[in-house]
C-alpha cells in the first residue's frame, strides 16, 4: 500500500508524497543494498550508494523519517552512512533498466524517475480539474500509461487517509515547459586511461600484504560474459556508475543503460587487520608506488628496521619486509636482458674531481650489486646510485652495463 506523507506547511499543505517507489510500477529503482553486520543486516533498494574507503552511504528509495504510514507498518532504514568497519561482508547489486526504457525516455525524459511531491500533488489536482492523462503526461515529460499508474496510486492513498488537502491555486506560469524536460540528457563519457603502472607499482589484488574489500562485477550490452575487477571506490548514481580502477587507476563512468547486470562485492577484512591497526594504521592498505620505491631503496641500503621515513609509513614490519622481498622479485623479471643500444650517458662537469664518479642505476637494478660487476672502489652506497673511484675503462663498462641510466662527474662545490 503506498503511503500518504502530509507536511506541516500551512503555506503548501499539498506536498504529500507516494514514498514507496521500490512498489512503484513508474518508477525504476537501480540498485539493491544488502549489508551483513555483527548486529544484523541491511537490506535496502536504493536510488544511489557509494562504496568508500570507510563507509558505505545508501539513498534509500523508500522515505521512512516524517512519514504518516498508511496501510503499512513505520520503520525501516533512514538512510545515511554506514562506517565500513562494522560490515562483515556484503554486496550492491545493479539491477538491469526495463525493457522499455531506451523506446519511453526517447520521448519523456522523465520516464521512470523518481515522483517529487508536487508531481503528486499535481497530477492529482490536474485530474480533477479534468485534464486529459495526455495532457498531465505532456507537462510532466512522463508516459501517459506511467501518470494514469500513479494517478490511481495517488488516489488510493488519498482514498485511504479520508481527506484531500485543499487546492491550491498556481501563478500562469509552465515550469515544464523549461529545456530540462526538452532536451537530450548529457552522456556520461569515460575519461581517457592514465599512463601505465611503473613494475613497482603492483597490482594490489596480488599483493599479500594488501587487502582490497571491493570487487565491481559487471555485464555490458553485446557482452556475453561480465568482468570482475577490484576497485578504490564505486559511485551508484541514478544514471551512471563511476568507479576508480585498481588495475590502472583509471576512473571510468559507464551509463547505467549500458550495464545488464552486476554488483559491488564488499569482501571481509583479513582476520588479523584489526589487531595489526591498532598499532600500525596503514595495515592492509594498497601502496602508492612512492611508498613500494621507497621501500626498496631503503631494503637495497639495509635499512629496512631502522629507517625513520620506513616507520612512517605505519606498516608492520613483517609486510615491509615482504613488500621489499616481493619487489626485488619484480625487478627481477623486469630487467632488460642484453646489451644496450647505446652508451649511457656521461654527464661533465669542469669542477669534477678526477677519478671519482656518482653512478645512476636504474630502479630494477641493485647498486651494490652494478658496483662490483665493474669492479669500483671506495664505493659509497646512496638512494638509487653510488659514488666510487673508477678508471677509464672501468668508466666505458658502466656506459655499457644495460642497469646503469647516467653517469656524473663528482665535483668539488665551493661554498664561500
Amino acid at each position: 500500500m503506498p503511503v500518504l506523507r502530509p507536511w506541516l506547511d500551512a503555506r503548501d499543505p499539498w506536498r504529500f508524497v507516494d514514498n514507496d517507489p521500490e512498489s512503484d510500477p513508474t518508477v525504476f529503482v537501480p540498485y539493491l543494498v544488502r549489508l551483513e553486520m555483527p548486529g544484523g543486516q541491511i537490506h535496502e533498494p536504493a536510488m544511489a550508494a557509494i562504496v568508500g574507503a570507510r563507509t558505505v552511504f545508501i539513498q534509500p528509495a523508500r522515505v521512512t523519517s516524517g512519514v504518516t504510514p498508511i496501510g503499512q507498518p513505520p520503520g525501516g532504514f533512514a538512510g545515511g552512512d554506514v562506517p565500513l568497519a562494522g560490515v562483515s561482508s556484503g554486496r550492491v547489486d545493479i539491477r538491469p533498466v526495463p525493457a522499455d526504457w531506451h523506446q519511453l525516455r526517447a520521448r519523456y525524459p522523465w520516464a521512470y524517475e523518481e515522483w517529487c511531491a508536487h508531481e503528486a500533488r499535481e497530477t492529482y489536482q490536474w485530474a480533477e480539474d479534468g485534464m486529459s492523462v495526455e495532457d498531465i503526461a505532456g507537462r510532466l515529460a512522463r508516459p501517459a500509461e506511467h501518470v494514469t499508474a500513479k494517478l490511481a496510486r495517488v488516489r488510493a492513498l488519498v482514498g485511504a487517509a479520508g481527506w484531500a488537502p485543499p487546492r491550491v491555486e498556481y501563478t500562469p506560469y509552465d515550469r515544464y515547459a523549461s529545456s530540462l524536460f526538452t532536451e537530450p540528457l548529457d552522456t556520461v563519457t569515460e575519461q581517457a586511461a592514465p599512463p601505465p603502472r611503473r613494475w613497482y607499482d603492483e597490482d594490489p589484488e596480488v599483493d599479500p600484504t594488501a587487502h582490497l574489500r571491493f570487487v565491481l562485477h559487471l555485464r555490458r550490452r553485446g557482452e556475453e560474459t561480465g568482468t570482475a575487477e577490484p576497485v578504490y571506490e564505486v559511485q551508484l548514481r541514478k544514471d551512471a556508475i563511476w568507479f576508480h580502477r585498481v588495475r590502472d587507476g583509471s576512473r571510468l563512468r559507464p551509463r547505467l543503460t549500458e550495464v545488464t547486470a552486476g554488483w559491488v562485492e564488499i569482501r571481509p577484512v583479513p582476520a588479523d587487520q584489526e589487531r595489526l591497526r591498532a598499532t600500525y594504521p596503514a595495515a592492509y592498505r594498497p601502496w602508492g608506488a612512492g611508498e613500494a620505491l621507497l621501500v626498496l631503496r631503503a631494503g637495497r641500503g639495509g635499512g629496512l628496521s631502522d629507517n625513520l621515513r620506513i616507520a612512517e609509513l605505519r606498516r608492520p614490519p613483517d609486510h615491509v619486509a615482504a613488500k621489499y622481498a616481493r619487489l626485488e622479485e619484480l625487478a627481477r623479471a623486469a630487467r632488460t636482458p642484453g646489451p644496450r643500444a647505446e652508451p649511457a650517458p656521461h654527464h661533465r662537469d669542469p669542477r669534477r674531481i678526477e677519478g671519482q664518479y656518482i653512478v645512476n642505476v636504474l630502479d630494477v637494478a641493485i647498486p651494490r650489486e652494478v658496483a662490483a660487476r665493474a669492479g669500483a672502489t671506495d664505493v659509497a652506497l646512496l638512494d638509487g646510485c653510488f659514488g666510487c673511484t673508477l678508471t677509464d675503462e672501468q668508466v666505458e663498462a658502466l656506459r655499457a652495463d644495460p642497469d646503469v641510466d647516467y653517469i656524473t662527474d663528482d665535483v668539488v662545490l665551493d661554498l664561500r
